[in-house]
């Protein structure tokens, strides 16, 4: 039942503080004198013992052939447009985590975003247009995180557990942060009074792009896909992209600015570069959609075809704690876009290349890191310990 007096609040299950394993630690794949894996543990070479310092119930692998830096390491089986951001920020961030498999343990900040981005598909795919009220999306975050709770409850308990059960006000806080953010996210647009529906939602898109030595599957998710019509009585395609984080706050020059704003817009160029790759192998050649008129007035439209022309970011906050949109133009003509999505298949190009040559070459050491001190690369460091992995790493 839900507290009357807070705007946010979920009954926590409190669970036996014995589900906490406080002590576990991973040392090494078996039990003494036996073959089988023992609770917790990750299926790592039976001589490996380098870890220390990870969370209870948190696994980690290794392959088979990789414990001191000597063996060959594995290839990659695809790219993503944030593993290859990540890949070209830190390459050793990426080697961790693309390569070596290394999770970053899950946190509230990123729990939150994807909890926010659950509630609004719903919204979206589940609800009907008249209904979807600010009090049935908060009820919507509160069922997905609800579903969360049932189905992870040891990363729950990672977040907010104590050892006599949990951190209810901690949750609770926490819950309440992410309803203001939809909050804001309403205060930028009506669910009830979109132009239309999406035409998509959590939208798969993969292609295979072509380097100078191989074939390689770049794919992404879109948060949702719409109908634009423009002032000119033409419809075209819209890639929208939630953001929890906060807007980057473009206070620099007119060149850094317009930088920052390239690398705001380049995971949505790959989705839209996909995005006409894709369709062009599928069966649908337009998109339609009843697109309402400020009378009210409803009228069926459809796109001029599958390309997509604008990319849209919903930042739910920015530096003054309110929704920021920003929005990008790929062009008017199909030569305008096709022009602008090309740089970002060289650079996908590119970049597969890169992180190909140094996978050949079989030595982590060639993975640099960088000197971000927020990067994951030095926080997953800490997973290992002297002896292994983590001299030939850190001493870099």
């Amino acid at each position: 039942m839900l507290c009357s007096s807070l705007s946010f609040c979920f009954r926590s299950q409190t669970l036996c503080s014995v589900h906490r394993v406080h002590a576990t630690r991973v040392l090494s794949t078996t039990s003494e004198g036996s073959d089988t894996p023992t609770f917790f543990e990750p299926l790592l070479p039976k001589n490996f013992t380098g870890f220390s310092n990870l969370p209870p119930t948190r696994s980690y692998t290794l392959p088979p052939d990789v414990t001191t830096g000597d063996g060959a390491l594995p290839f990659p089986k695809s790219l993503s447009p944030s593993s290859a951001l990540e890949f070209n920020k830190c390459p050793q961030s990426y080697l961790l985590r693309y390569i070596l498999n290394y999770k970053d343990p899950q946190t509230p900040v990123m729990l939150k975003g994807t909890i926010i981005h659950s509630a609004l598909e719903k919204l979206y795919k589940d609800v009907r247009r008249p209904d979807r009220t600010r009090q049935r999306l908060h009820d919507l975050l509160r069922q997905s995180w609800s579903d969360y709770k049932r189905t992870n409850s040891s990363s729950f308990l990672e977040m907010f557990g104590t050892d006599s059960g949990t951190d209810v006000q901690a949750e609770i806080e926490w819950g309440k942060s992410a309803l203001s953010l939809l909050d804001n996210y309403l205060e930028i647009e009506d669910p009830r009074s979109l132009p239309s529906d999406p035409v998509g939602l959590e939208k798969w898109v993969k292609s295979n792009l072509t380097s100078s030595s191989s074939t390689f599957l770049v794919r992404g998710i879109i948060d949702r896909l719409d109908l634009v019509q423009t002032d000119r009585g033409s419809v075209d395609l819209r890639i929208t992209d939630y953001k929890s984080g906060k807007a980057p706050n473009l206070k620099y020059s007119p060149a850094m600015n317009s930088k920052i704003r390239e690398e705001s817009f380049w995971q949505l160029k790959v989705y839209a570069l996909l995005h006409g790759l894709q369709s062009e192998t599928s069966k649908e050649k337009r998109y339609e959609a009843q697109v309402v008129s400020d009378e009210g007035n409803s009228t069926k439209f459809s796109s001029g075809g599958l390309g997509v022309r604008y990319l849209r970011l919903i930042y739910l906050n920015n530096v003054n704690g309110e929704g920021e949109v920003m929005e990008y133009d790929l062009g008017e003509t199909e030569e305008e876009r096709e022009e602008v999505l090309n740089v970002t298949r060289e650079e996908l190009v590119r970049t597969w290349e890169e992180i190909m040559e140094l996978v050949e070459k079989g030595d982590i050491k060639e993975f640099r890191h960088c000197e971000r001190k927020f990067c994951g690369c030095h926080k997953a460091r800490e997973v290992f310990v002297d002896g292994t992995l983590s001299e030939e790493i850190i001493n870099k």
